[in-house]
Parts: C-alpha cells; sequence; structure tokens
C-alpha cells in the first residue's frame, strides 16, 4: 500500500515536472516571436512616436474615459431611481410591505449624548465603536472602484423623498503603510479637529475622552443659531489598516436642542496594499436634514434652504451638492497630496 502512494506520488510529480517544462517553453517561445516582431520593425526603419504624440493621445484617451465615465454615472442614477421606484412599487403589492428597509443604512445616528457623566463616556464610546464597525458598509455604500485612484460625489435615493450625499476620495501612493500614514496623521486630524473649515470648535470633556482613548476628541461646532454639531473623532489601528471616523450626535443633553440637524460622517481609511503600496479613501457623509424632529424630503430642503437657485426638481437638487461639494473635495485632495 505504502510502496503503491510513493509511486503515485512520483508520478504526479512527474506529470507536473511536465506541464511546468511545457509551459515554460511556450512562454519562451511566444517572448522569442515577439522579439523577433519587433527586431523586424526596427530593421523595416520604422518611424517611432515622438513623447509628445504619445502624451496627447494619452490625454485624448483619458478624456474619452472621463467623459464615458461620467455618462455612466448619470445613467446609474437615473436606473437607481427607477429601481427604487419600482421596488416602493413592489412592496405595496406585497404582505411584506410592512417589513422595514434598510434604504438608510445610518438612520441610527439620531441620538443623545446624555448629561450623567458615565452615560457621557459609554455614549462616546458606544458612536465611535459604532461607526469603526460600520466602515466596510460605508465603503461599499460609497460604491469605490476596485482600483485607481478616484474623486467623485454621489447622491444615494433612500426611497420615500430622501437622499444620502456622499463625497469619496481614493489615492494610491507608493509608499509603506508606515510612511504613508506618519505623513498623513497630522492632516487628517487636522480634518477631524475642524481646522480645514470656517466654523469654530469648543473641545468638550477631555477626560472623559481620554479615559476611553488618549488620542479621542469630542467638540461642539455652532454653524447658526440652533444648528450645532456635536462631534466624536477617533483612530483604530490594525495590522494592514487604520480608521479614523468622525461622526456627530443629534443633540446633548448638556447644551440646548438643536432645531434642525444632520447626520455628518467622516472615514478615512488607510490600507496596506503591499510592502511599498498603500492605499487612502475617504468617505465624507451627509444625511437628510432634521427640522423639528421631521426628516425632510428633497422637496422639503428645497423650500427650506437657499442653496437651490434653478427650478424646483430632482436633477437640480442631485446636481446642487454634486457642485457644492467639489471645492471641499479638492481641499481634502491638497491636504491628502504627498507629491
Amino acid at each position: 500500500m505504502a510502496d503503491s502512494k510513493k509511486e503515485h506520488m512520483r508520478l504526479r510529480n512527474r506529470l507536473k515536472q511536465r506541464r511546468h517544462k511545457a509551459r515554460y517553453i511556450s512562454e519562451r517561445d511566444l517572448l522569442e516571436n515577439q522579439v523577433r516582431h519587433l527586431q523586424n520593425l526596427l530593421e523595416n526603419n520604422m518611424t517611432a512616436l515622438s513623447w509628445r504624440d504619445i502624451a496627447l493621445a494619452l490625454l485624448e484617451a483619458e478624456n474619452e474615459s472621463k467623459a464615458t465615465l461620467e455618462d455612466l454615472q448619470i445613467q446609474h442614477r437615473e436606473m437607481q431611481q427607477t429601481m427604487n421606484s419600482a421596488l416602493a412599487l413592489a412592496s405595496t403589492l406585497t404582505c411584506r410591505s410592512n417589513v422595514p428597509s434598510p434604504n438608510r443604512p445610518f438612520a441610527f445616528l439620531n441620538a443623545t449624548l446624555a448629561a450623567d457623566a458615565t452615560a457621557r463616556r459609554l455614549g462616546m464610546d458606544w458612536l465611535s465603536q459604532h461607526l469603526y464597525h460600520n466602515t466596510d458598509l460605508m465603503l461599499n455604500y460609497a460604491m469605490f472602484p476596485a482600483v485607481g485612484n478616484d474623486t467623485y460625489t454621489l447622491v444615494r435615493d433612500c426611497s420615500d423623498g430622501l437622499y444620502d450625499v456622499l463625497s469619496r476620495i481614493q489615492i494610491n501612493y507608493n509608499r509603506s503603510l508606515e510612511d504613508t500614514f506618519s505623513a498623513l496623521k497630522p492632516r487628517l486630524w487636522s480634518i477631524l479637529r475642524g481646522e480645514t473649515l470656517p466654523f469654530y470648535s469648543e473641545f468638550l470633556d477631555p477626560e472623559i475622552t481620554a479615559s476611553i482613548d488618549p488620542d479621542m476628541l469630542y467638540r461642539r461646532m455652532v454653524n447658526s443659531p440652533g444648528e450645532s454639531v456635536y462631534f466624536v473623532a477617533r483612530e483604530f489601528r490594525s495590522t494592514d489598516r487604520i480608521v479614523l471616523v468622525l461622526g456627530n450626535f443629534a443633540n446633548d443633553e448638556l447644551h440646548a436642542p438643536n432645531k434642525r440637524w444632520t447626520p455628518s460622517l467622516l472615514w478615512a481609511v488607510v490600507e496596506r496594499q503591499g510592502p511599498n503600496q498603500t492605499r487612502v479613501r475617504l468617505v465624507m457623509f451627509n444625511g437628510p436634514y432634521v427640522v423639528n424632529n421631521k426628516t425632510l424630503t428633497w422637496e422639503e430642503e428645497f423650500d427650506q434652504f437657499d442653496l437651490f437657485s434653478d427650478e424646483k426638481n430632482l436633477p437640480n437638487y442631485i446636481q446642487t451638492f454634486i457642485e457644492s461639494a467639489e471645492p471641499n473635495i479638492q481641499e481634502k485632495m491638497s491636504a491628502l497630496s504627498l507629491d
């Protein structure tokens, strides 16, 4: 029995060696044919293209690709709206119409930070942990491309006239994870501290945040009378991934209740892609506005805020958010540049 197994192993090894040799010979022959082809081209005095011609051709191809991408993104939004409308219609025709639909995966953010010190500590830890453990959900929700660098603002239909706005940035660096994060950490934390915004932030409860995480922060940013943003920021590390999160409470019991607020979130994900390859993905998320405890539809936001100058319709609503997000995206791109 043992001899039979050994013979079987020897036979299998010989077959593997033959396949390997055949593959090697095939690849060698292919490369030799390519060399001969290139030599023939050179011998026939074929004129090489200038670098200028090559650059112009690549620029033209890039512009065509961008135009195609924009067309496909417009088609995607239209198809998504059609699909959501169809699903809404289908739900009214089935007995499952009373089952809650997860169209708004981040609706859990309508939370108030309690006044009690122990409850405040638990609340800050809960929100930051909840954001961290929903990192992959948000990255999928933002629909990042699998490869390459990318900037885009996505307006997602949550049904019932509600829309989420997500701006995403993806950058690849030819650096190790450690070198990349060492260079970017001060810039990322500057964003989390609100130093790039025109509004003043008051940092609160430093003893509580330090007891959770030495680098954690909690700040209050006043946008206008009746609207304060209560941000929690925190950093999470693992061997091949560093995640920074920023999220806000709807209210803080130690301060006057908000008349209006919006979920405003940020994820910065720094991931190892190889020994000297690192990818950074940044998501900036804003949910529908809530005014006097009522979540506004896009039509109600159109009427409520002086943001929309064009005719009141959904395409103008979406385009306004895409255009208004562009300066913020460019600012963050500049902050993340290591050239």
